[in-house]
């Protein structure tokens, strides 16, 4: 019981401090402290003459905003999707419901995300009479990608000496879908290479069996009833039959690794080497959602996650849904995934890898599509030096590409 008492204690002073309290008010109501504790200690100096104005000073400011504290309606939305490093705006309309004006009137959130900057000004509306209504806008940077479960949006006064906000009406928000940023890329030379896809268009647009017509011949014992032209019976006075032709697609496997070693601690903005590999991923995606590509993308972490697009299948803003809500994984996991990477590129033409770092375990995972056949690609994002030299790993997979967060964040990437 008493550490509950002790808990409600501790949050609220902890509300008080961090949101009730503006920035000048902190430093006043420090100043009162220490003229405090000083005319307390120091009775020969009258130093509690200043402690004692002062007191009286925040005093009136707290019976004064408690007066006109406001009680206001608050109407509005954010949008629910956005983009990281991106400012998100939302109009909102506030309602004043008390019979006397409202002052230095405020809209804010208390509690956001550390991924989350909050933009606002204040105060948002100097006056507003009473019953009457007025519009704020409401702008929030967010630093990094995912899906976010936003706190409500307050309204406040800061009225009359900026000391300390005052107000208790709110409005929920809800959650919040941050897509990662990317640039597109002028340019991406895909490995070239085609497979044979079974079940042709169908594997690729789920829209009944449609291969390609080629042309009639004359009917055979053994062909299906199903493809007689009898059109084309009717006019040569024979029966013949349609030919068709299974399609061959260019099939491609994005790889994206997740892997960041236990002993880095992640900041608000993310690990940037992985915010970069999968803003790079991204622009990737995009570039093979505007061709004729079939596209699987797998997420290297402690699950293999496959996500298949292109040709109808699915749209590049699923993509990026996918992308925003990935995290870091703090276990290497290629040594549990490679079984079932390998049975997942058994049809796959190139494969191409975004790799945080180069390591024995990344080449053996790169080995095995070299091995089945595949055309490969390899794509390092990473600050410094590979964690090994891959120069050896060059000579059969072929050339690597390496990035920093830095050129992937500013753009203008060409990749040959």
């Amino acid at each position: 019981m008493n550490f509950s008492k002790h808990s409600k204690l501790v949050s609220r002073f902890l509300l008080t401090w961090n949101y009730r309290l503006t920035g000048g008010g902190k430093v006043f109501l420090a100043g009162v402290f220490l003229t405090g504790l000083t005319g307390f200690i120091t009775l020969g100096i009258p130093v509690y003459h200043l402690f004692l104005v002062l007191t009286l000073f925040y005093t009136v400011a707290i019976l004064w905003s408690g007066f006109f504290r406001p009680k206001v309606k608050i109407a509005g939305i954010l949008p629910s999707r956005c983009t990281a490093r991106r400012i998100i705006e939302g109009d909102f309309t506030v309602i004043n419901e008390r019979s006397i004006p409202a002052y230095d009137l405020c809209l804010g959130f208390y509690g956001l995300p550390q991924s989350f900057e909050d933009m606002n000004s204040e105060p948002g509306i100097e006056y507003l009479p009473a019953r009457e209504r007025g519009k704020i806008t409401v702008r929030l940077l967010p630093l990094r990608r995912g899906h976010y479960d936003l706190p409500p949006l307050r309204a406040y006064s800061i009225y009359p000496f900026n000391f300390r906000r005052a107000g208790t009406s709110q409005l929920e928000i809800g959650s919040i879908l941050v897509l990662p940023d990317y640039h597109p890329l002028e340019h991406f030379d895909i490995p070239s290479g085609r497979r044979y896809q079974q079940g042709g268009i169908l594997l690729s647009s789920n829209v009944g069996e449609s291969p390609e017509y080629m042309g009639n011949r004359e009917y055979m014992p053994g062909d299906s009833v199903r493809r007689i032209d009898f059109k084309s019976w009717a006019r040569l006075a024979k029966p013949a039959v349609k030919e068709y032709q299974e399609e061959y697609y260019c099939r491609v496997a994005l790889v994206l690794d997740t892997y960041i070693h236990t002993h880095r601690r992640r900041p608000k903005e993310g690990f940037p080497n992985l915010e970069g590999a999968i803003s790079l991923t991204a622009a990737i995606a995009e570039h093979l959602s505007s061709g004729d590509y079939i596209t699987d993308i797998f997420a290297a972490g402690p699950d293999l996650f496959v996500f298949r697009s292109g040709r109808s299948i699915s749209h590049f803003d699923n993509i990026l849904e996918i992308l925003a809500c990935i995290e870091e994984c703090r276990t290497n996991p290629f040594d549990v995934i490679l079984p079932a990477f390998v049975e997942a590129i058994s049809g796959i033409s190139a494969v191409v890898y975004v790799f945080l770092d180069w390591d024995d375990s990344r080449e053996k995972f790169l080995r095995a599509a070299v091995e089945t056949g595949c055309q490969t690609k390899v794509i390092l994002v990473c600050d410094g030096h590979p964690s090994k030299n891959p120069d050896k790993a060059i000579e059969w997979a072929g050339e690597f590409l390496f990035f920093t967060p830095e050129q992937i964040q500013k753009g203008n990437l060409y990749i040959q």
